[in-house]
């Protein structure tokens, strides 16, 4: 840092004029260098923006060297004004010159520019010299593009005028500045001028005014300026001054009030707080009625003495126990009376100022409340106690009410108030209690209101309270108070919604725990609660919270217990409401010794806010109920508890399940029915039913929860039935249920089936066997063919009943699909002996439809919508390959190979999502195969290539295409599904086709002379794609994007390469010839333009077409074709000439140059066209690709 301040010193001799004449030789030259360095040197200043406090130590060196080369500049300017005149100054002169007042304001920016005014230069000679910089100013000062760092300088410089010992206006004559005696006056009037300008120069404007108009000798002009402002306002309630110079004017009097006397404004205080409250209630300006309040509060701060009280209650040192305390304090003078005298016209006018002020911790903007909050600590630290004591009580008052009444802003204001007094040492130990009761109401200050909710800034400034306590008080606070304060922080940093508001309550734990050194386990506290552990909503509650329970129970365990349950369980977030039932459960089921009473009387409070009338505790208490019981590890205790309240369950979950219930309590009912059965608390089979109504639900998330207590419920069935086993009724009524799902998926509705469907991945191996009604076909393979038959992309030949034509509901049903057959069939395996002759026929299927999914490309009206087919289809590969044994590994051998190919391709995919997940299952599947696998060996060579398939090289094209291209230069059998990769790249926009294209054309050149075998194989597999992909266009543009490269690539073919790129012509035409999508043209006329230079039948073939496409309906089409013609011409001037001819070469880039092909007419267009083709030795083509219309420019592409 020390070397950054030596530059900021060195580089001050590019800007010092004393040395330089006029004209100055090289002005371009001179205004360059310069305008490069004062650019160097502002952001060298720069780096001190965080802290500035470090420029201190040569700030003083920098200021006074600036100062000095001022003059200098300014009489340059002077006589530059001389000679060129005003009118043809230029911005950029102005700006070589007026350097030193540029770099003086970036320092004062950096700084603040009271801490440069102070360091401006002060002696008499300097004085002299601003006021001859301010005459040299007002002569050129008019000039439309002025820099306005000149006048913001001059302005600070001259506010230190204020230092004078002597009349300034003696001062004035002595220095022979100005023939008459009013220089002083003319800077005054320029200063109220500029009152009016939104830049910066309003700041030190209105500074100097205010170190001017408090000298003695210049009270003339502060009783004209106070009496000019007053008269605005006298005699109504609005002005047309605009809101920037009531601005001006406000700040100007703000710092009048700070520097003046009392006896400055004598008989214009009334009058004074008559005009802010008028301007108050006639603007909503957020600054404007800042600046009021600022002013209302210096002026009460006029009538008081400049220090603090001596009865203020400042490092005390109290022996803390329960109930009583000794106080010492250090300052207090036991001889000065606590009820000190205030006059009583003072004393009006005070009250009226605490009046206004209290009224106005209700306002709406935050930087009022503060304002004001700051303003009511530093008068009543200045108050005598017995007025103080009045103010505490009047604010106290405002507190003393119910917390729902209210609206946040004054709760928010009382608080701030309450943290600044207590910062100053204010309030005494009587107001403890009051205080400490509020501030704890404060911390859980939350309410909804619709969508939007209040409370987060009580909360933040409740936590500003206890940290200011903390620091001001010391050992002051006895510990029944202190606890009181520890347990409420300690619930907010746990379990506050808002970040601010968790990190803040840190920093108060900090200060209480460190200042007072009386709460239990403090350090172990703030080491776990502290700002950057508390960062993430999640961890707090999950972990964070637990751990701080477990440190106390009295101090910690309890309170946060009944926090979440009297206040976070029933929470108007439902994220809130789901982390505190995992937490209550976590708090109480981990500790034996707090778990058996405590669950007792959870248990009994969560039942009764169950049958509550608001929607949000309800839900609460069921998510918590189901927590409570999915923790609970002892069956008997359990079923104690239970079985007092299994009637009233019963009751609950009837009316809860019900389809009229909103979504979310439909979930959490779901939830808990699910968990009743699976750990046998429940066997009502009539609850089967209501779930199953539930599956028909049309919300995403609320047939999940369904079907998950399906299979919730299907566990309750054990997996396989003795030989004198009855079948019982929950049983048969899953049985019946599974039955008439199939039936009504092969006839209801999508959303109906969608929700059967996941609902059938559940079903209990026990029950496989039995038959569909009426037919030999059982439950198993008639669940299997639903999956099957919906978890391909579904036709209205396949489906009967009503089919949605949405293509995101196919690509919904298809997931479900994709999720139940995998759970299905992990079920099955895990069930199954080994003996099953079915498991492995099924699992193939699975397989089957798993490798489909990767493969669906399907879009929609929300883009790729294939892609959630895809990430769902991989994860489930993942899980199913995971599930398998070794032996059932090696029967599908070669279906992993097909998927490891999939997998491969969706690593070169557009969406980062789809790349990190393909990259994870490949790296699964490599940890889980054993090493004598053919795959695993194969799988070393990914893994080699992919670096142990790190996340972030697939999230860096460049990295990645370039590990592709070494997957292609080995050869292996990898070769084919990376090409899909790289085609799905090419069909792509923006910096992936970049990439992909760089890539393949530093691969192309390496192997074109080295290894020609590898283009010829790189050929023969985009023709198989070709031909795979003869139902869809997804790859056609892809592939054509990549055979024009190999083009540019590649002049030289063998017979092999030619045959295999003629067939590629060959089908490319046959699927572009009756294409009406512009791209796809736009891209085949690129590749056959490049392939003009071929000196084979491609060559010939392409020109051909190429003639075609000159005549074809869409005018974008036939411009196109000449201009890419044209440049390939001229590119390969030499080539054409050659073969076409020197004339007929001239005569082609005439007729394409001179033709408009996309406004001539039909016949003239195509007597041209026969020309060029005549130039490029072909006969016109035979196939008439005009349509019959008279004119073709009005023909357009759709």
């Amino acid at each position: 840092m020390q070397e950054t301040l030596d530059v900021l010193l060195h580089e001050l001799s590019w800007i010092d004029f004393s040395s330089v004449s006029w004209p100055i030789d090289d002005l371009e030259k001179k205004r360059k260098e310069t305008s490069d360095k004062l650019d160097h040197w502002c952001r060298t200043c720069d780096k001190f923006q965080d802290r500035p406090q470090l420029l201190d130590r040569q700030l003083s060196q920098l200021v006074t060297e600036l100062a000095v080369r001022t003059k200098s500049g300014l009489e340059t300017l002077q006589l530059y004004f001389k000679s060129f005149g005003t009118s043809n100054a230029k911005q950029e002169d102005l700006s070589l010159f007026c350097s030193p007042f540029i770099a003086l304001y970036h320092l004062s920016k950096v700084r603040g520019f009271k801490c440069i005014a102070k360091l401006l230069p002060s002696q008499v000679d300097d004085f002299v010299t601003v006021l001859q910089l301010w005459k040299i100013f007002k002569e050129i000062w008019n000039f439309e593009n002025f820099p306005w760092q000149v006048p913001y300088v001059l302005f600070l410089w001259q506010s230190k005028l204020s230092l004078l010992p002597f009349s300034i206006y003696d001062f004035d004559q002595f220095t022979e500045v100005s023939d008459e005696s009013i220089l002083i006056e003319d800077i005054i009037n320029f200063a109220k001028q500029m009152l009016s300008v939104s830049s910066k120069i309003q700041y030190s404007a209105a500074y100097f005014l205010a170190k001017i108009l408090t000298r003695q000798d210049t009270q003339s002009h502060l009783i004209v300026y106070l009496e000019d402002f007053l008269k605005l306002w006298e005699h109504c309630d609005t002005i047309d001054m605009s809101e920037i110079s009531q601005i001006g004017n406000l700040r100007t009097i703000a710092w009048i009030l700070e520097f003046g006397t009392r006896k400055s404004f004598d008989g214009t205080t009334e009058r004074l707080l008559t005009t802010y409250f008028k301007i108050m209630n006639a603007t909503t300006n957020i600054v404007i009625r800042h600046l009021c309040v600022q002013n209302i509060q210096r002026l009460a701060l006029l009538f008081l003495p400049k220090k603090g009280a001596s009865w203020l209650h400042k490092k005390r040192y109290i022996k803390i126990h329960d109930g009583a305390s000794e106080a010492i304090t250090e300052n207090a003078s036991q001889n000065t009376s606590s009820n000190d005298a205030i006059d009583e016209q003072i004393g009006s006018i005070l009250a009226t100022i605490m009046e206004a002020l209290l009224q106005l911790l209700n306002d709406k903007h935050t930087v009022t409340r503060y304002s004001v909050a700051k303003g009511i600590g530093r008068i009543c630290m200045r108050l005598p106690q017995n007025f103080s004591n009045q103010v505490l009580e009047m604010l106290i008052s405002l507190v003393e009410t119910d917390i729902g009444k209210h609206y946040g802003y004054l709760w928010h204001g009382v608080c701030l108030t309450i943290a600044e007094c207590a910062r100053r040492g204010i309030f005494g130990e009587e107001y403890l209690e009051v205080i400490v009761k509020f501030v704890s109401r404060a911390l859980r200050y939350d309410f909804a209101r619709g969508s939007l909710h209040t409370g987060s800034q009580v909360r933040d400034a409740a936590c500003y309270v206890c940290w200011a306590f903390a620091r001001s008080y010391d050992y002051c606070i006895p510990l029944m108070f202190l606890k009181v304060l520890v347990t409420s922080v300690v619930c907010v940093a746990c379990t506050d919604r808002e970040l601010n508001c968790r990190r803040a309550a840190a920093a108060a734990l900090q200060e209480l725990v460190g200042r007072t050194n009386h709460v239990s386990q403090g350090i172990c506290l703030i080491t776990t609660a502290d700002y950057f552990s508390l960062s993430d909503l999640s961890e707090s509650y999950l972990k964070i919270l637990p751990t701080v329970a477990s440190l106390d129970d009295e101090w910690y365990r309890v309170p946060l217990t009944d926090e979440l349950i009297n206040r976070k369980i029933g929470h108007w977030d439902p994220a809130i409401r789901q982390l505190a039932s995992k937490s209550l459960a976590m708090v109480i089921t981990k500790n034996s010794k707090f778990t058996w009473k405590s669950l007792q009387s959870t248990m009994e409070q969560i039942f009764i806010y169950m049958f509550s009338d608001e929607p949000a505790i309800r839900h609460g208490s069921l998510l918590s109920i189901y927590q409570l019981l999915h923790s609970i590890e002892d069956e008997a205790k359990l079923k104690s508890i239970m079985h007092s309240y299994y009637g009233q369950m019963v009751q609950f979950i009837q009316e809860q399940i019900d389809s009229t219930s909103l979504d979310y309590i439909q979930i959490a009912t779901c939830q808990l029915l699910g968990c009743l059965f699976e750990r046998k608390l429940f066997c009502e089979p009539q609850f089967i039913k209501k779930v199953i109504d539930t599956l028909q639900c049309e919300n995403n998330d609320v047939q999940d929860a369904a079907a998950e207590a399906f299979g919730s419920i299907c566990s309750y069935l054990r997996m396989e039935r003795g030989n004198n086993e009855s079948v019982d009724d929950v049983e048969q009524c899953i049985v019946d249920v599974v039955v008439g799902m199939i039936s009504s998926i092969r006839s209801e509705r999508t959303t109906k089936r969608r929700g059967f469907l996941k609902a059938l991945g559940y079903v209990p191996f026990r029950i496989l066997d039995y038959n569909v009604i009426g037919t030999d076909e059982s439950l198993r393979m008639a669940i299997l063919a639903e999956f099957l038959k919906f978890g391909k992309k579904p036709t209205k030949l396949d489906i009967p009943g009503t089919l949605e034509e949405d293509s995101d509901q196919v690509v919904e049903l298809k997931i479900a699909c994709i999720q139940s057959a995998t759970h299905f069939v992990i079920h099955i395996l895990k069930s199954a002996d080994a003996n099953d002759v079915y498991s492995c026929a099924e699992l193939e299927h699975v397989l089957q439809l798993l490798l489909g999914g990767m493969d669906d490309y399907t879009t929609g009206s929300r883009g790729d919508i294939g892609s959630w087919a895809r990430i769902t289809s991989m994860k489930c590969f993942s899980q199913l390959i995971t599930s398998m044994n070794n032996q059932t590994k090696h029967k599908v051998e070669d279906l992993i190979k097909y998927g490891i190919d999939r997998l491969l391709r969706n690593c070169f995919e557009r969406i980062d999502k789809t790349r990190l997940i393909a990259a994870e299952t490949l790296r699964t599947l490599y940890n889980i195969l054993e090493p004598y696998y053919l795959l695993k060996f194969e799988l070393d060579t990914l893994q080699d290539v992919f670096h142990k398939f790190e996340p972030s090289l697939f999230l860096d094209y460049n990295r990645l295409f370039q590990s592709g291209i070494l997957i292609l230069k080995r050869n292996d059998s990898f070769g084919l599904p990376v090409l899909h990769g790289f085609l799905a790249a090419f069909g792509n926009n923006g910096s992936q086709n970049k990439e992909a294209s760089k890539a393949t054309e530093c691969y192309l050149k390496d192997v074109v002379n080295d290894s020609p075998h590898i283009i010829t194989l790189l050929l023969k597999n985009l023709l198989l794609v070709l031909t795979n992909d003869i139902e869809t266009c997804r790859n056609l543009i892809p592939i054509i994007r990549m055979l024009t490269l190999i083009l540019e690539t590649i002049t030289k073919f063998d017979s092999e390469m030619e045959t295999v790129l003629k067939d590629l012509f060959v089908s490319l035409i046959q699927r572009t010839k009756a294409s009406k999508d512009i791209n796809l043209l736009l891209a085949f006329i690129e590749m056959l333009v490049e392939a003009l230079v071929c000196k084979n039948t491609i060559g010939h073939v392409a020109s051909q077409r190429l003639m075609l496409y000159l005549l074809h309906p869409y005018a974008k089409v036939r411009q196109f074709v000449s201009d890419r013609l044209q440049i390939q011409l001229l590119t390969h001037e030499d080539h054409f000439v050659r073969t076409l001819g020197e004339d007929n070469y001239q005569q082609a880039i005439e007729i394409l140059e001179q033709v408009g092909w996309d406004k001539n007419s039909p016949t003239m267009l195509k007597e041209e066209r026969n020309r060029l083709c005549t130039a490029f030795g072909l006969d016109p083509p035979l196939r008439q690709c005009l349509r019959n219309k008279e004119t073709l420019h009005e023909s357009s592409s759709p």
